[in-house]
């Protein structure tokens, strides 16, 4: 197991050139590391003799990513998942990993093989979606909210899945005694855990806080400390690592450790993707690439099928369900981590695990292709979607003075000021119409990209219309339209996430757009300019007041 400090140099130094190609190309990085991996392998620089330490390193990495994952998973994001994510999040994961298992076994795999392709297949990466909802900034639009969510519940069962996979027997199958046995340890350590994240840890990391050295370190020691003692209770560390997150959960410091623990983290998580990357061989392509294209298409298909399906059932719009399920189109960082413990425990042969590494790697950049032109993919698909043109809601026969298009977050505070004025809002989120409606406030369902919605703004004839979308192609299709109707001479506002997609709808004929980072830095600017107090008592009664009624 020996490591030359050459070899690390080499290892680190390709997996910073290909990240850098993915960058180019806004790839994920685990996407890079894997690739990396192979490149590696084929070129001989990582040896069969030193590839151990780097499986080392590598369920390191594993141990950090679920221990920050263990801590940001606290008791007030546990209230942050509806019965969406609940219903999407179970039914996808449970009709995936049957038909997972279903394709292990018409592949030939052995049974205990097939059904550690089920729950491989079930989960999606986290990491990546959440990259990519970050970079396109939308972690609080409506398909963001719920795919967060899902990716809650999934966090959850993956932990509930690597308990139950350590009482599998590769000899023997099933042994349910074993199996039960782990459980019931599992559940009695979380339990103790909780007890002690809520009556202990808080306390000592409060005191270790007036030293950030010592807190670091006290930190790891901590990780350490209990993986230890997971794998003394016959668990792996994995499972140790996210108990420890989970005990300091609900400590003060939580997201200070978590920003001081990522660069470690990423350290160990790089030379773990590695290292699966180099269990891909060049010369076993043409054996596993069957079944890696089997694979790929039933995860880039079936997954966001599913999920497309039970949100529509559920009475979310299309776009609303299509835009989630393009998100969980991939094999995730967990699924990798399920074929590194399969492999390790003899639950799995090698090359099958080459075979899911390899369908990690293309699926992975077919789902970034997916998710950065999610709006493309939509509006292409939304040509062959029927929708309904007898749907009353949708129907706009009155006149209303203002129509507003999203009634969320700034919406929603635009609605409190209006007034008596007459309003018609314009959404597809179920539970925003609900509300609406309990409020008295006249609203239609339907997706402002679809003709039909665009031709009841006309039939409204507004004095306004406002729109609190950020996205910049429904706007600019917004403009288009009105000023092609010669019925409508609407003051047209519309909203942009940046200065350079503000400046386009100006072009295009926006009478004012919102940038409400530019409006709110004026609006204290000129208050701080003038002293004036009183104007920010206001504000602050009026806000106090939104936030008893909303909180």
């Amino acid at each position: 197991m020996e490591i030359t400090i050459q070899q690390l140099a080499i290892v680190l130094a390709v997996a910073a050139l290909v990240g850098g190609f993915a960058r180019l190309f806004r790839l994920p990085m685990i996407f890079a590391y894997l690739v990396a991996g192979a490149v590696l392998a084929g070129t001989g620089v990582v040896p069969e003799a030193t590839s151990g330490l780097y499986r080392l390193f590598g369920e390191i990495g594993i141990m950090f990513l679920l221990f920050l994952i263990g801590m940001e998973i606290n008791y007030s994001s546990l209230r942050l998942v509806g019965m969406t994510a609940i219903v999407v999040g179970l039914g996808q994961i449970v009709i995936s990993a049957v038909i997972g298992t279903m394709i292990g076994i018409l592949l030939g795999y052995p049974p205990l093989t097939a059904g550690y392709l089920g729950v491989i297949m079930a989960f999606a990466s986290t990491v990546v979606v959440v990259k990519v909802l970050s970079e396109k900034h939308e972690m609080n639009s409506l398909h963001g909210k719920i795919i967060l969510g899902i990716l809650l519940m999934q966090d959850f069962l993956a932990m509930v899945a690597l308990v139950t996979l350590a009482g599998f027997d590769a000899g023997q199958g099933v042994n349910a005694g074993s199996m039960l046995g782990t459980v019931m340890i599992a559940v009695l350590f979380f339990v103790f855990m909780l007890w002690v994240g809520r009556s202990f840890v808080p306390r000592v990391m409060h005191e270790m806080a007036h030293v950030q050295e010592l807190m670091f370190v006290g930190t790891i020691a901590w990780l350490f400390i209990v993986a230890a003692v997971a794998t003394k209770l016959g668990l792996s560390i994995e499972i140790g690592g996210f108990l420890a997150g989970i005990a300091l959960a609900n400590s003060s410091e939580q997201f200070h450790l978590s920003n001081r623990m990522r660069p470690l983290r990423d350290f160990f998580l790089v030379l773990l993707f590695i290292s699966l990357g180099t269990s891909l061989s060049i010369a076993n392509l043409s054996t596993v690439i069957g079944p890696v294209i089997v694979i790929t298409l039933a995860v880039v298909l079936i997954n966001p099928l599913v999920v497309t399906i039970i949100l529509r059932f559920m009475g979310y719009h299309h776009r609303t369900a299509i835009l989630s399920g393009l998100h969980i189109s991939q094999l995730s960082e967990f699924s990798l981590v399920v074929a590194a413990i399969g492999a390790r425990l003899g639950h799995m042969d090698p090359t099958i695990v080459s075979t899911i590494t390899l369908a990690a790697i293309v699926s992975i950049g077919i789902s970034s292709f997916l998710m950065l032109h999610s709006e493309t993919v939509y509006r292409f698909m939304r040509r062959y979607i029927r929708t309904s043109t007898h749907d009353p809601e949708r129907k706009v026969q009155a006149r209303y003075d203002v129509v507003m298009i999203g009634a969320h977050r700034l919406g929603r505070n635009i609605l409190r000021n209006l007034g008596k004025t007459k309003v018609l809002v314009i959404d597809y989120d179920p539970d925003v119409i609900a509300r609406l409606q309990r409020e008295g406030i006249d609203v239609s369902y339907g997706d402002i990209g679809d003709e039909e919605v665009l031709d009841g703004i006309i039939r409204a004839r507004p004095r306004v219309v406002l729109s609190t979308s950020p996205d910049l192609e429904d706007n600019i299709g917004i403009l288009a339209t009105l000023r092609l109707a010669t019925k409508v001479r609407a003051t047209v506002i519309v909203r942009a996430e940046s200065e350079r997609d503000a400046a386009k709808l100006y072009r295009a004929g926006a009478d004012f757009v919102l940038l409400p980072h530019l409006m709110s830095g004026l609006s204290i600017g000129d208050v701080l300019r003038r002293k004036d107090s009183t104007m920010m008592k206001r504000w602050r009664t009026n806000d106090l007041k939104y936030l008893h009624e909303n909180t």
